[in-house]
Protein backbone atom coordinates (compact mmCIF):
# COMPACT_ATOMS: atom_id res chain seq x y z
CA UNK A 1 0.00 0.00 0.00
CA UNK A 2 1.09 3.52 -0.92
CA UNK A 3 0.98 5.12 2.09
CA UNK A 4 0.66 9.16 0.34
CA UNK A 5 -2.14 7.81 -1.75
CA UNK A 6 -5.35 8.10 -0.18
CA UNK A 7 -7.31 6.35 -2.57
CA UNK A 8 -6.41 3.51 -1.54
CA UNK A 9 -8.89 1.48 0.61
CA UNK A 10 -7.14 -0.26 3.53
CA UNK A 11 -6.93 -3.86 3.72
CA UNK A 12 -8.37 -5.84 6.78
CA UNK A 13 -5.83 -6.62 9.11
CA UNK A 14 -6.18 -9.53 12.13
CA UNK A 15 -3.68 -10.03 14.32
CA UNK A 16 -3.46 -12.88 16.97
CA UNK A 17 -1.77 -13.63 20.16
CA UNK A 18 -1.64 -16.50 22.30
CA UNK A 19 -1.63 -15.20 25.45
CA UNK A 20 -3.51 -13.15 26.78
CA UNK A 21 -5.79 -14.91 24.28
CA UNK A 22 -6.33 -11.56 22.56
CA UNK A 23 -7.25 -10.76 18.36
CA UNK A 24 -7.18 -7.74 16.99
CA UNK A 25 -8.69 -6.55 13.80
CA UNK A 26 -8.17 -3.58 11.87
CA UNK A 27 -10.39 -2.37 9.83
CA UNK A 28 -10.60 1.24 8.00
CA UNK A 29 -12.37 3.27 11.08
CA UNK A 30 -15.54 5.21 10.61
CA UNK A 31 -14.12 7.99 12.58
CA UNK A 32 -10.96 10.16 12.93
CA UNK A 33 -10.01 12.40 15.21
CA UNK A 34 -8.65 15.60 13.20
CA UNK A 35 -5.61 16.21 15.32
CA UNK A 36 -4.60 13.82 17.67
CA UNK A 37 -2.49 16.59 19.51
CA UNK A 38 -5.75 17.65 20.74
CA UNK A 39 -7.18 14.82 22.34
CA UNK A 40 -6.40 13.77 26.10
CA UNK A 41 -3.44 12.52 27.24
CA UNK A 42 -4.18 8.04 27.66
CA UNK A 43 -5.57 8.11 24.20
CA UNK A 44 -4.85 5.19 22.36
CA UNK A 45 -4.71 5.66 18.53
CA UNK A 46 -4.85 2.83 15.30
CA UNK A 47 -3.25 4.28 12.44
CA UNK A 48 -3.49 3.07 8.92
CA UNK A 49 0.46 2.32 9.10
CA UNK A 50 -0.98 -0.15 11.25
CA UNK A 51 0.53 0.69 14.68
CA UNK A 52 -0.38 1.76 17.89
CA UNK A 53 0.43 5.30 19.22
CA UNK A 54 -0.72 6.32 22.65
CA UNK A 55 -0.67 9.85 23.47
CA UNK A 56 1.13 10.88 27.25
CA UNK A 57 2.42 14.14 26.37
CA UNK A 58 3.11 16.98 24.11
CA UNK A 59 2.70 15.57 20.61
CA UNK A 60 4.33 17.69 17.83
CA UNK A 61 3.07 15.76 14.45
CA UNK A 62 -0.72 16.73 13.71
CA UNK A 63 -2.70 14.94 12.26
CA UNK A 64 -5.82 12.93 11.84
CA UNK A 65 -5.89 9.31 13.72
CA UNK A 66 -8.07 6.91 14.52
CA UNK A 67 -9.08 7.13 18.73
CA UNK A 68 -9.55 2.95 19.53
CA UNK A 69 -9.01 3.23 23.18
CA UNK A 70 -8.16 4.41 26.28
CA UNK A 71 -5.24 4.17 29.11
CA UNK A 72 -6.30 2.96 32.28
CA UNK A 73 -6.14 6.49 34.83
CA UNK A 74 -3.96 4.84 37.68
CA UNK A 75 -1.72 4.02 34.68
CA UNK A 76 -1.36 7.30 32.81
CA UNK A 77 1.86 8.49 35.28
CA UNK A 78 3.70 5.63 35.06
CA UNK A 79 3.50 5.62 31.16
CA UNK A 80 4.42 9.05 31.44
CA UNK A 81 7.38 7.78 33.18
CA UNK A 82 8.03 5.13 30.64
CA UNK A 83 8.25 7.62 27.62
CA UNK A 84 10.96 9.81 29.70
CA UNK A 85 12.88 6.79 30.20
CA UNK A 86 12.70 5.83 26.66
CA UNK A 87 13.35 8.89 25.80
CA UNK A 88 16.36 9.36 28.04
CA UNK A 89 17.86 5.91 26.62
CA UNK A 90 17.49 6.99 23.09
CA UNK A 91 19.19 10.50 22.88
CA UNK A 92 21.24 10.74 26.08
CA UNK A 93 22.83 7.20 27.39
CA UNK A 94 22.27 5.70 23.96
CA UNK A 95 21.13 2.54 24.89
CA UNK A 96 18.12 -0.26 24.60
CA UNK A 97 14.98 -0.68 26.71
CA UNK A 98 13.53 -3.72 27.12
CA UNK A 99 9.88 -4.35 28.11
CA UNK A 100 7.16 -6.59 28.70
CA UNK A 101 3.66 -5.45 27.58
CA UNK A 102 1.53 -9.32 28.46
CA UNK A 103 1.21 -9.17 32.11
CA UNK A 104 0.08 -5.86 32.31
CA UNK A 105 -0.02 -1.95 30.31
CA UNK A 106 3.25 -2.12 29.81
CA UNK A 107 6.55 -3.38 32.13
CA UNK A 108 9.63 -2.01 32.03
CA UNK A 109 12.68 -4.61 32.62
CA UNK A 110 14.70 -3.30 35.33
CA UNK A 111 18.13 -4.51 36.11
Amino acid sequence: MNHYDTSQSLRQLKMKWPKPNVTVTYTNPQYKAPDRAKEPDGTVFLSKFQHLAIKYGKVTEHHPAAPCGNVIPEDLEKLRWLGKEVRKCQLEKKEPIEGDSLGCFWSPART
